[in-house]
């Protein structure tokens, strides 16, 4: 015969209620609680100098244990580093708001993970009348970079801080004359990766036949790119032209200087809006992704990279970027 009401543990007798939260056994009269107390101290603080000694110092937690924690154990500091991290993730971001335009400056970072193809999107957001980035919140999307993948990242963008955006600047992926196109951006191709592909080939060091017609190249590009005088815009321009067309000019340099007659007014965005004082690389996204790969190279999860980007963000929330002047990382706790 099945039992059809609660026994005391300690009697085997019936059980009565002794109050809200307790019962008592109708025996021995001894009472206890429902729901048990959680045992031990109350959990402290979080200490975030964990994860902070982790990205901004590159400090492992074998290191930290040494110098900072000899009396706890290992595996106790992977777990309370672990409770950190995602403490620090979770917490929520202010955006503070500016009245005037913003620019964005966007980047991806590519991954490869248990043979799936994984996509990190990072954006800044740049007050046209200050000097300061604000690092917008990361985010993972399984696939290669595309348009509707790039759709998704831009939609996890606040709406309304999404509407006052008025230049992107980015390197010349594909999706980027698309995405221009659909929110109607001014868009501002990134200088350094164009120099970076001329630099590439100009030989460096070895005795090439053809050296003087890539390095004239180089140096007619780098001028083009800074010039805002039409004549003389229109002059170099010419002289690319001839130099494209010289027998000795490489199908490579061809081609990129047939590229960039095509693209030249989106790198030149800078210089057509000086009002707007948009940055004329993509050097403050490509660095901040540099970061977050060599914090995440060792990962083997989508959720963890993820989770590692966001707390990166919350300890890097802002970025200097003086327009088309130098950047400088800025520093800060996420108290």
């Amino acid at each position: 015969m099945t039992t059809q009401h609660t026994k005391s543990s300690c009697c085997k007798a019936s059980v009565r209620r002794y109050g809200g939260r307790r019962r008592q056994c109708m025996k021995c009269l001894r009472t206890w609680r429902i729901s048990k107390h959680k045992r031990g101290r109350k959990a402290k603080r979080r200490n975030y100098k964990l994860i902070e000694r982790k990205i901004l110092d590159n400090q492992s937690i074998r290191t930290q244990k040494k110098n900072y924690y000899p009396n706890l154990g290992e595996q106790a500091l992977y777990k309370r580093s672990q409770k950190c991290l995602s403490a620090i993730s979770k917490k929520a971001r202010n955006y503070p708001e500016f009245p005037d335009h913003y620019i964005l400056l966007a980047d991806g970072a590519g991954y490869t993970i248990k043979d799936e193809e994984w996509t990190l999107y990072v954006f800044l957001l740049k007050p046209i009348h200050c000097s300061c980035a604000h690092v917008l919140e990361p985010i993972m999307i399984k696939g290669k970079e595309s348009f509707s993948n790039w759709q998704k990242a831009l939609d996890s963008i606040p709406e309304h801080i999404r509407k006052q955006v008025i230049a992107f600047v980015s390197d010349n992926f594909r999706a980027s004359w698309n995405i221009t196109a659909h929110y109607q951006w001014i868009h501002q191709l990134c200088h350094f990766h164009l120099i970076k592909e001329l630099r590439r080939r100009r030989g460096g060091r070895k005795k090439l036949s053809d050296r003087s017609v890539r390095e004239s190249i180089y140096h007619t590009v780098r001028k083009t790119l800074e010039t805002n005088d039409p004549e003389q815009s229109a002059a170099l321009m010419k002289e690319l032209k001839s130099l494209s067309q010289h027998p000795q000019c490489p199908y490579k340099f061809k081609m990129v200087i047939s590229d960039f007659f095509r693209t030249r007014e989106r790198f030149m965005a800078y210089l057509i809006h000086p009002d707007l004082n948009i940055p004329k690389t993509n050097n403050a996204s490509e660095s901040l992704v540099n970061l977050m790969r060599e914090k995440t190279k060792r990962l083997n999860s989508a959720k963890a990279v993820e989770q590692w980007a966001k707390a990166s963000v919350r300890l890097k929330q802002k970025m200097i970027c003086n327009g088309h002047k130098s950047t400088k990382l800025i520093t800060r706790s996420p108290t």
